[in-house]
């Protein structure tokens, strides 16, 4: 059984290019992929734009998943001890 990710038979060229903007947003690209990315996005203001798009939405979903599922730290009391 093979464990790598399968990609869709139907996909577009812009769709990989995008997947793979995307996977190296989320850190799963390793410093080759990366330099090759950043030297397709000096090219592509199209690219650039979906980077910039996906940067927003992955900031917005962290801030969302952090109010709804607050880890220890976020959870923890804010006031000084003296405060309290």
């Amino acid at each position: 059984m093979n464990d790598q990710p399968q990609e869709p038979e139907n996909s577009s060229p812009r769709e990989e290019l995008e997947a793979r903007v995307l996977a190296m947003l989320l850190g799963e690209a390793d410093a080759a992929e990366r330099a090759e990315i950043e030297s397709l996005l000096v090219k592509d203001s199209e690219l650039r734009a979906y980077r910039e798009q996906m940067e927003q939405t992955l900031g917005l979903v962290g801030e969302a998943s952090q109010s709804l599922w607050p880890t220890e730290e976020s959870a923890a009391p804010k006031l000084s001890e003296d405060r309290r």
